[in-house]
């Protein structure tokens, strides 16, 4: 414990907060855990002038020597903003661009690659006789659509949040890209702050 002590102390005195003239180091079990007789967890806090600047929560030792870090005065200026969700049910005249997800996949990925947004997971599935299902997981939500090749129409949406960075133009940006590439005539559309 003394080396995660001296390695905590080193990294926080190599780099001290702004406005934040002296620190010390701090442990103890949560309170629940000691109401509990429970010590396999510590908390670990760096007191600023008048406010803890950073608290830190251990595995039990010995572990590996990480830790999180959290910032609650960074998480104070960061209140929520709802992010933009974009509905949309559209016709085209293509209904070739309406049978298989392959197309739809590289262009999705495109998109993704152009607005800088990361990707998490993804599932494209092709029914028999044509038309498609697709769902993109981002880190900042998800976007997705649903095709009906034999009426000549699909549906999709694309939904970004807010909380890290502003990203209603990107949504708008992706919902263009897509009703461009199938040729799309809106039908309906819906924009939802959430």
């Amino acid at each position: 414990m003394e080396q995660l002590v001296n390695s905590l102390t080193y990294s926080i005195g190599a780099a001290p907060q702004k406005g934040c003239s002296s620190f010390f180091l701090f442990f103890s079990p949560s309170m629940r855990e000691a109401e509990r007789g429970q010590t396999s967890r510590y908390f670990i806090g760096v007191v600023g002038v008048s406010r803890i600047r950073y608290a830190f929560l251990v595995p039990p030792f010995p572990t590996k020597s990480f830790f999180y870090i959290y910032s609650r005065k960074r998480l104070a200026l960061m209140p929520y903003k709802p992010g933009l969700h974009l509905l949309s049910e559209f016709s085209t005249d293509k209904p070739n661009l309406l049978q298989s997800s392959t197309a739809c996949g590289r262009l999705f990925n495109q998109l993704i690659d152009t607005d800088k947004l990361t990707k998490v997971g993804e599932v494209y599935h092709d029914f028999d006789g044509g038309g498609f299902t697709t769902v993109v997981c981002l880190t900042e939500s998800h976007m997705s659509n649903h095709t009906w090749p034999e009426y000549g129409m699909a549906t999709f949406d694309v939904f970004l949040s807010n909380n890290q960075k502003k990203n209603d133009d990107k949504a708008l940006a992706i919902y263009k890209g897509v009703i461009a590439f199938f040729e799309g005539t809106e039908m309906q559309k819906n924009e939802v702050k959430r």
